[in-house]
């Protein structure tokens, strides 16, 4: 089995039935692919180490497609928990940051230019 790599990319919101819907198909199909190529027959010998082989590799190709559905319903949970936090979010509590007394943003900026020179100046020798 061929070594994996976790990467992410985005996706509009808009597009992202489109994205979920190629990943479970690509998946299906795989596994399709996989149930048509098996040369499996009655005529088979099912106690030859061929039999051994096809099935490992029918197991194999099962094992990548339960991780690719297992990616897609991630991506479907991670979408159905934003789905609901957004419409549980009450406006202003979007829109909290906006509506802080810039007064007191300028004094948390001052107190943090503070604090930051404080851990950025050498510190004195003790001589």
């Amino acid at each position: 089995m061929s070594q994996k790599v976790k990467i992410q990319y985005t996706v509009d919101l808009q597009d992202l039935h489109v994205e979920v819907r190629r990943l479970t198909i690509k998946a299906l199909d795989t596994l399709k692919e996989k149930a048509n190529d098996c040369s499996f027959d009655k005529a088979s010998d099912v106690l030859s180490p061929k039999m051994i082989d096809e099935l490992d590799d029918v197991r194999k190709t099962l094992a990548e497609v339960d991780h690719a559905l297992s990616e897609v319903m991630e991506i479907i949970n991670s979408y159905l928990l934003f789905r609901n936090q957004s419409s549980t979010q009450a406006p202003e509590e979007l829109n909290s940051e906006s509506n802080i007394d810039p007064n007191v943003l300028a004094q948390r900026l001052n107190s943090f230019k503070k604090m930051m020179a404080a851990q950025e100046a050498p510190d004195e020798d003790p001589d």
